[in-house]
Order: structure tokens, then C-alpha cells, then sequence
């Protein structure tokens, strides 16, 4: 069979769990299937919506370009730009099943997209991106709370508060053009040169992404209607497993 993975990022440059779990088991696919992973980079070196394809240790990887450039939240999650450059990846893979591992910086339109070619999906939970637009963890860093419970006006300022509402602020500033490599380097060193400066203007600048609260519940609706373009569930976590049948 001809088997894609898709996965938010991937190694060499990402090397958590979710990454390192989706690796081994495209390395043990590949022993009888053809396999194929298609993964997201935050890279403001590069044009946004690029896809380049590489290899890593034997595994062909579709590499999409994902430099938060949108111009509403809803982008975030349900990209135009996205879905086409995603459908150019199943045109080119072919795949006869869609195996889901983590939709944050692709789009969660990415099941239907393939539902809609006859391909059957699977979806792996690994944590709860589907619920959470701020990374999947449903922990509010900034006030230091699990959400447990999901409040529309707490998730609204955790997004803001989170790395997700810094890059699509930038991300809006320079969707056109690529930044220079240089100009990236010292950027990151007068980051580190002055903390207190740069923390401050990230504030600023991820307060203009910020959503409203009606804006995170359209984006959990459309996250349960996706639910219908999968075929099947799997949950390593019993915990995670109880709260996507609960939701």
C-alpha cells in the first residue's frame, strides 16, 4: 500500500514524542509498504505555502512551509493556501491511506481533503490539538492552569499569550517575501541581547492575533465535524480516549 503520515513537523529538526513515534513506525511500514510523510516547518527563511520534498534516513518527506502568514485566525486551522498545497502532495503521493498523527500548522481540513479521493483515514491522538489552538497541551502557561474544562475566554488569551499569535502577527508582516538568513540571525541576537525588549514587542505583536472567544468555538465545532472524515481512532492514552468521547 501506499501509506502517508501526517505530522505538524519532523525530525531532523523536531525530535519529541509524536516525531520519534511516527518515525518508527513509518520505518517499520516501509519494510512492506510504500510510505511517505507529510510534515509543516516554520521557516520565515522560506516563502510561505513552499513545499519541498527531502529524505530522511529513507523516508520521503513532503516539507510544507507554514509561517503562520494568515491574515484571519481561522486561517490558522482551515488555510486555503494550505489545502491546495495538500492536495498537490496527495496528487503527487497517491495515497491509499491517510494515517493522522498531529493537524497543528497543516489544517484540519487535511481527513476530508482525503475522504473526499475515496481514502480512507486513520488518526492517532497524541495529545489534544483538536480541542486546543495553542499547541495541544490544554495547559494555560502563562496563569499556570490545566484546563481541564474548556473556557472559550481563557483559551482566547492563552492563544495570545502563546508563540502561535507571535508568528502569525509577523507572519502577516512578511508573507510576501522571505526574510534573509542574516537578518534572521540578528534578529535572534538581539533577542538574546535584550529579553526584556523583545518579550515586550512579542507581547504587542501577538496581542493583534489575538481571537475572540467565538472565534476558538467555531474552530473546536469545525475540529468535531472533521471527527466524520476519519475512519478510526487511535488512543495510546486512555485518558486522551475518554475526553474525545466525552467531546
Amino acid at each position: 500500500m501506499r501509506v502517508l503520515h501526517a505530522i505538524h513537523d519532523f525530525l531532523p529538526r523536531h525530535r519529541a514524542g509524536s516525531e520519534l513515534y511516527a518515525f518508527h513506525l513509518c520505518r517499520a511500514q516501509a519494510g512492506r509498504h510504500q510510505v511517505a510523510v507529510l510534515c509543516a516547518e516554520y521557516d520565515p527563511s522560506r516563502l510561505h505555502g513552499q513545499v519541498v520534498q527531502r529524505e530522511h534516513e529513507g523516508l520521503r518527506v513532503f516539507e510544507l512551509v507554514n509561517n503562520w502568514a494568515f491574515d484571519r485566525f481561522e486561517e490558522s486551522y482551515s488555510s486555503p493556501l494550505v489545502a491546495k498545497q495538500v492536495e498537490a502532495v496527495l496528487d503527487d503521493f497517491q495515497p491509499e491511506l491517510l494515517h493522522v498523527h498531529n493537524l497543528l500548522n497543516l489544517s484540519l481540513e487535511v481527513p476530508a481533503l482525503a475522504r473526499r479521493r475515496g481514502i480512507p483515514v486513520v488518526a492517532t491522538l497524541h495529545d489534544h490539538t483538536l480541542s486546543c489552538p495553542s499547541g495541544g497541551q490544554r495547559v494555560h502557561i502563562a496563569e499556570a492552569h490545566t484546563c481541564v474544562e474548556i473556557d472559550f475566554e481563557r483559551c482566547a488569551r492563552c492563544f495570545a499569550q502563546s508563540p502561535f499569535a507571535g508568528q502569525m502577527a509577523v507572519g502577516r508582516r512578511t508573507a510576501q517575501l522571505p526574510i534573509p538568513p542574516i537578518a534572521l540571525r540578528a534578529a535572534r541576537a538581539l533577542r538574546g541581547r535584550f529579553p526584556n525588549a523583545a518579550a515586550t514587542l512579542a507581547g504587542r505583536l501577538a496581542r493583534t492575533s489575538a481571537p475572540q472567544p467565538v472565534e476558538i468555538r467555531r474552530r473546536l465545532a469545525y475540529a468535531l465535524q472533521l471527527a466524520e472524515s476519519i475512519d478510526l481512532f487511535v488512543a495510546p492514552s486512555q485518558a486522551l480516549a475518554d475526553e474525545h468521547r466525552r467531546l
